[in-house]
């Protein structure tokens, strides 16, 4: 190690990753934000919708990646960027069909019993918003929009984000922080940081799960895969809307009876989803840490 990572490495972690974690974060959206703007006039969109990836990629990625390297040591071992046992892959395309169901009936009990009344509107209004950015940029009518959106909204976000979170943010905070408390932290972050009230707890959970199979795995790749699934499938939701958009359903009224509706799947969908989580916790754990 150089004297100029022996120097960065005098920063205590846990402030390190935060600090990382979060100047980057901002970093990335204040300059996505006006060739989002631009995303808005169909002539622009297009080339709008690839700086934003670019964006992302120039902002977080590649800095991350640095910062790993100077900060810490090799990234294949600072941002455990090495492949995972091939059935890890599988595992995760399980869970995260599993993990839908689950989503769905956490989005309808918090409302229901977890959300004071005095704050839903304004939070449903600040998702409606953001579904409405979403739509705009990553909703596709032809096969090539598709392809292109899945590269901007799935793909490098699912990178960059897990290489910042999972890789470089949570392998600092285990060097001063239990297993458990650096998949918290690291979490945490990943939900606050997508400013989306309604779904913070269900980004939390999913920010954890990413972060125990990184943990468990030694590998940040599972959790990219999961990471891109997770968010392909939400693109190909739009796409079916903006291609025909009578398949675009009436927002079901939220009520007990709904939640009781959505338990017998809910309660499929755990189960698998704790099996897929104690076949992980059965793999060895990471056995080299970042270098101090």
């Amino acid at each position: 190690m150089n004297n100029e990572a022996h120097s960065a490495r005098t920063i205590p972690p846990v402030v390190l990753g935060v600090v990382a974690i979060v100047g980057l974060t901002l970093l990335h959206l204040t300059g996505s934000f006006f060739f989002i703007l631009d995303a808005q006039d169909p002539a622009n969109r297009t080339l709008a919708r690839a700086m934003v990836g670019l964006t992302q990629l120039m902002l977080m990625l590649i800095p991350t990646v640095i910062l790993a390297q100077f900060a810490v040591g090799p990234v294949q071992q600072s941002l455990r960027f090495r492949p995972a046992p091939p059935f890890s892959y599988l595992a995760m395309g399980i869970a995260i069909i599993a993990v839908w169901p689950l989503l769905q009936t956490l989005l309808i009990a918090q409302e229901l019993y977890l959300i004071p009344p005095d704050w839903l509107a304004s939070f449903k209004s600040a998702q409606q918003a953001t579904e409405s950015t979403y739509r705009m940029l990553l909703g596709s009518e032809t096969s090539a929009d598709l392809l292109l959106s899945i590269a901007i909204g799935a793909l490098i976000p699912a990178v960059s984000e897990e290489v910042l979170y999972r890789g470089l943010g949570q392998g600092l905070f285990r060097q001063a922080m239990r297993p458990a408390g650096a998949i918290l932290a690291s979490g945490l972050l990943f939900a606050l940081f997508h400013f989306q009230p309604l779904t913070f707890l269900p980004l939390l959970g999913l920010g954890c799960f990413f972060g125990f199979v990184t943990q468990s795995t030694g590998s940040i790749v599972p959790a990219i895969t999961g990471h891109a699934m997770f968010n392909a499938i939400t693109i190909m939701g739009l796409s079916a809307v903006a291609k025909m958009p009578e398949l675009q359903p009436e927002p079901p009224t939220i009520s007990t009876e709904l939640l009781l509706q959505s338990l017998p799947a809910a309660g499929v969908a755990l189960v698998v989803f704790v099996l897929v989580i104690f076949w992980f916790r059965r793999m060895k754990p990471e056995t080299s840490e970042p270098a101090r």
